[in-house]
C-alpha cells in the first residue's frame, strides 16, 4: 500500500509541475485576418498558419495605379491599347498598409496593471539589431486572452526593415526588392519592444518582396527566340465554345523571386494579332508545379476566330513573360506554335472530348480501340481541318448515332461492321503512316506517264 502512495504522489508532482511551467512563446497567436496584401498563400483563419505566406507584389510603374487609397491594392495594367507592359493587378505600393488581425489564448495578466503590446518586428538571424518599427495598432493594448488587435504597418516600412545589407536604402524607400523576410508579431508583456522576453507571445509570417528584374518584362514574338522563360511554344486547337492549349511545356518565372502561378491568355476577335489588347485576361489557367491543370478554355463563341496573346503571372500577381505573335494574322502553313488563331466550332466540340467516333466504337466495342483511336486521329489531322471535312464530319455526326446504337445491338453486325471498316482502317494507317511512299510512287507515276508520251 505504501508503494502505491508513493506512486501516486510523484505523479501528482508531475503533474502539477509541467501544468505551472511557463507558456512557451510562439504557440498561441490565432490569425483572423490579413488585408493590403498582393496574394496570400496558405492562410487558415484563425487555423495553423505555420506555412503562410504574404506577397507583395510591385510590378510596372506605381504612377500607373488606378487608385492610392492606403488601404487596397491597386490595378496598374492597361484598360486598353496594344502595348503590352509588366504590370499587376493587385498591386502594393509603398504607402498601402499591410493590415493583420491576431489574437493570443495563451497571455495571462499577472496582475491589475499588466498590459500586452501588439507589435511587430523584422527577424534578424545575423548579429544586426531589431530595428523599432513605426507601426499603427489597435487598441494600443489588450489585457486578456483572446483579446483581439490589428497592426498596420507600410510597405515602405517593411521593404526598410529586411536584413540584407546588398540592398540600397534607395530601393528599400520604393521597395524595389526581390526578397524574403520573416516578420514576428504579437504581444510584449514588459513594453520592452521585443516580443521574445518572458510572457511574451508572438509568431513568425513570412513575406515575400516581389519585384521583378527586366527578365520578367520580356516580350517574345517567336518562339525560337525564347531562351528566357515564360511560356512559348504552346498551341491552341478549337473546341465547342472553347479552346484547347497544348504543348505549354515547364512554365517558369525568370526575373521573379515568386513562383509561376497562372497563365493569362489575352484574345480577341480579331485575325489581326497586333489588334489585341491587355485588358482582362480572356483565361486564367492555373500552373501547378510548372505545368497547367486545365487545358479545355470556355468562354469562347463558335464560329468566331480569336487572336491570343499569353503572359505568366506569378505567385505575387506580377503579369510578365509576354508572347505576342508579330504578324496580322495567319498564313497558310504558318507552324501551330506560332499562330495562335482559333476558331470554336460545335462540330469539333465533338471530337474535344475525343471519344466520338460512333460507328467504328459500336464495332469494336470500345472507343480506346486502337482501330478507334486511329481513326479519330485521322479526323482531327485530316477532315477537321477544312471546310469540306468538317462538313462530312458534321453530316456524320447527324446521322451516325442510331446506326451505331443498331449494330451495338447485335454481334453479327458488329462483326460485318469490322470486316467492311478493315479496308478503311488499312488505307487510313498507309495515309498516316506511308504517305511518303505514296508521294514517292505518285511522283513515280508521274514521271514515267511524261517518259512514255516523250519517247513512246
Amino acid at each position: 500500500m505504501s508503494m502505491n502512495k508513493t506512486l501516486i504522489s510523484l505523479y501528482t508532482l508531475l503533474f502539477l509541475a509541467f501544468a505551472f511551467l511557463p507558456t512557451s512563446a510562439h504557440a498561441e497567436i490565432k490569425i483572423i485576418n490579413i488585408s493590403g496584401e498582393s496574394f496570400k498563400k496558405n492562410f487558415i483563419p484563425s487555423g495553423d498558419n505555420s506555412t503562410l505566406q504574404i506577397f507583395g507584389g510591385f510590378a510596372g510603374d506605381e504612377a500607373d495605379c488606378d487608385r492610392k487609397d492606403n488601404v487596397a491594392t491597386c490595378n496598374n495594367c492597361p484598360t486598353g491599347g496594344t502595348t503590352f507592359k509588366v504590370c499587376n493587378r493587385q498591386r502594393a505600393y509603398v504607402t498601402l498598409k499591410l493590415q493583420v488581425t491576431f489574437t493570443s489564448t495563451s497571455i495571462a495578466p499577472a496582475g491589475p496593471a499588466s498590459r500586452f503590446i501588439p507589435k511587430i518586428e523584422p527577424v534578424i538571424t545575423g548579429t544586426g539589431s531589431i530595428a523599432t518599427m513605426d507601426y499603427d495598432k489597435t487598441p494600443s493594448e489588450v489585457t486578456t486572452a483572446n483579446q483581439q488587435a490589428t497592426i498596420g504597418v507600410t510597405w515602405r516600412e517593411l521593404c526598410e526593415n529586411v536584413e540584407d545589407p546588398d540592398i540600397l536604402d534607395a530601393d528599400k524607400a520604393t521597395c524595389n526588392i526581390q526578397i524574403t523576410q520573416g516578420f514576428r508579431i504579437g504581444f510584449d508583456s514588459a513594453t520592452d519592444g521585443l516580443t521574445e522576453g518572458s510572457g511574451d507571445d508572438s509568431t513568425t509570417i513570412s513575406i515575400n518582396f516581389s519585384s521583378p528584374s527586366n527578365d520578367f518584362a520580356n516580350v517574345v514574338t517567336d518562339p525560337a527566340a525564347c531562351t528566357t522563360g515564360g511560356i512559348c511554344n504552346f498551341t491552341l486547337a478549337p473546341g465547342d465554345e472553347k479552346a484547347i492549349i497544348g504543348n505549354t511545356g515547364t512554365i517558369t518565372a525568370p526575373g521573379s523571386n515568386a513562383q509561376p502561378s497562372n497563365v493569362l491568355l489575352y484574345c480577341d476577335e480579331t485575325t489581326d494579332f497586333t489588334q489585341v489588347t491587355q485588358n482582362t485576361p480572356t483565361a486564367v489557367i492555373p500552373v501547378v508545379s510548372g505545368g497547367i491543370i486545365e487545358n479545355k478554355l470556355s468562354g469562347f463563341k463558335n464560329g468566331v476566330t480569336y487572336s491570343c496573346h499569353a503572359a505568366v503571372q506569378d505567385e505575387a500577381g506580377n503579369i510578365g513573360l509576354f508572347f505576342k505573335a508579330g504578324a496580322t494574322g495567319c498564313p497558310t502553313g504558318t507552324p501551330a506554335n506560332i499562330c495562335r488563331q482559333v476558331t470554336p466550332d460545335s462540330v469539333i466540340g465533338l471530337f474535344s472530348e475525343d471519344t466520338n467516333c460512333f460507328i467504328a466504337t459500336a464495332a469494336y466495342g470500345s472507343p480506346f480501340e486502337s482501330q478507334v483511336k486511329l481513326l479519330r486521329e485521322f479526323r482531327n489531322k485530316y477532315l477537321l481541318t477544312n471546310t469540306v471535312g468538317r462538313t462530312f464530319v458534321r453530316f456524320y455526326y447527324a446521322v451516325s448515332p442510331p446506326i451505331a446504337r443498331w449494330i451495338a445491338l447485335d454481334p453479327h453486325r458488329k462483326q460485318v461492321t469490322r470486316a467492311a471498316l478493315t479496308p478503311v482502317v488499312w488505307g487510313v494507317s498507309v495515309f498516316m503512316n506511308w504517305s511518303w511512299i505514296l508521294g514517292v510512287a505518285v511522283l513515280f507515276g508521274c514521271g514515267l506517264i511524261a517518259f512514255r508520251r516523250k519517247f513512246l
